[in-house]
């Protein structure tokens, strides 16, 4: 069950386009601009922190180390893990689109009953430790050793880590999902718990 977080309404709301300076227009290109999903257009608000975290966001987004279909396994869990909303509503159709099935979905939300290969329960195992306790067994290192490279040793926890930063800040500012999603979401598990 995740930690559901408190009801805080918008804290921080997205700078609108026609506020943005000329230096948050130039942050928010490699993420569409004018049409910058919330988080972006919210956390450009802090245009120096926004400069030196994008990088690093959008290498993790795209995370060349895994496949689509793993990296979105280990980001819903990390996002089912924290109650952020917010990330769970938009890498749904991420997952979808990487082959993830809606039952396989709801399993990563505790409320399906996915039959998971060894090494993808190796992943959502790692993801529920580093989340309880931010470290990995030995048991689960030596699991994920045998099929993971030491990059992909390496990018997992920095993975989990990110969206977890990510979803106490979303969680913490009050962010709200974004229209074009609320519009037609597939909360797939979130709403039946």
């Amino acid at each position: 069950m995740p930690r559901t977080p408190m009801s805080t309404g918008v804290r921080v709301a997205p700078v609108v386009p026609a506020d943005r300076s000329p230096q948050q227009r130039r942050l928010l290109e490699p993420v569409r601009g004018d049409d910058a999903a919330n988080v972006f257009a919210t956390l450009t608000a802090h245009p120096k922190l926004f400069e030196a975290w994008l990088p690093f966001c959008l290498y993790l987004l795209r995370c060349p180390d895994f496949s689509a279909r793993h990296r979105e396994m280990v980001i819903l869990r990390t996002a089912w893990l924290c109650g952020a909303h917010y990330e769970w509503v938009h890498h749904v159709n991420f997952a979808i689109g990487s082959g993830l099935t809606e039952d396989e979905i709801r399993s990563l939300s505790d409320t399906g009953s996915a039959d998971w290969a060894d090494e993808e329960r190796g992943l959502i195992d790692a993801v529920d430790e580093l989340h309880a306790h931010h470290t990995l067994t030995n048991g689960t290192w030596n699991r994920l050793a045998g099929y993971l490279t030491t990059e992909q040793l390496i990018v997992l926890p920095m993975l989990v880590g990110q969206y977890t930063m990510l979803a106490g800040t979303l969680n913490a500012l009050g962010v709200a999902i974004d229209d074009d999603v609320a519009a037609s979401p597939r909360s797939l598990g979130w709403g039946e718990r």
